[in-house]
């Protein structure tokens, strides 16, 4: 049964962006998911020994121009197009969204679908860096990016504050 494209995109749950700590990135479509799967579960990356996905996120069909924003525990930070990472139909490696040294890992990634998006990440002792479409300037995968500082390491991201709809309430409801 061979379905034309209109059919596919219409099926389609919306496309996904994971990137893995070894600076590797794969976008995929969320309809295969759909599906129930099988005791294992169903892969949508394949990661080597020491590696781990780092960041799943949903691209929103309504941004104009989603921009991938990736840092390196060494200070390495690389914003690009969210379109260039391939689309996989199946498990994969991926492509290389920031090429890092082998001591170096990927720490942190966000996808910036608003110009005013952005992702912050913590250094060692403690302060905040903020990287943004508006701060750095979006360049190629697979590059080496821009670099953040000179001394130190990063140890982790802020994480993102979700604004909950308050809980109703019987007053509420009236």
């Amino acid at each position: 049964f061979n379905r034309s494209k209109i059919e596919r995109e219409s099926i389609s749950l919306g496309q996904v962006i994971a990137v893995s700590s070894a600076g590797m990135g794969v976008r995929f479509d969320l309809g295969p998911f759909k599906e129930p799967s099988t005791r294992v579960g169903r892969k949508f990356m394949k990661v080597r020994d020491g590696e781990e996905v780092v960041e799943v996120e949903k691209l929103d069909c309504k941004a104009k121009a989603p921009i991938l924003a990736v840092a390196s525990q060494h200070g390495r930070v690389l914003l690009c197009k969210a379109n260039e990472i391939g689309l996989l139909s199946g498990p994969g490696r991926g492509v290389i969204v920031l090429s890092i040294a082998s001591a170096d890992r990927l720490l942190a990634a966000r996808i910036l679908q608003k110009s005013d998006d952005q992702l912050i990440v913590l250094k060692q002792d403690g302060t905040k860096i903020t990287i943004s479409s508006r701060k750095y300037q979006s360049v190629s995968r697979g590059g080496k990016g821009h670099t953040l500082f000179k001394r130190g390491i990063l140890k982790g991201i802020q994480p993102l504050k979700i604004d909950l709809p308050a809980k109703p309430t019987t007053e509420n409801i009236k």
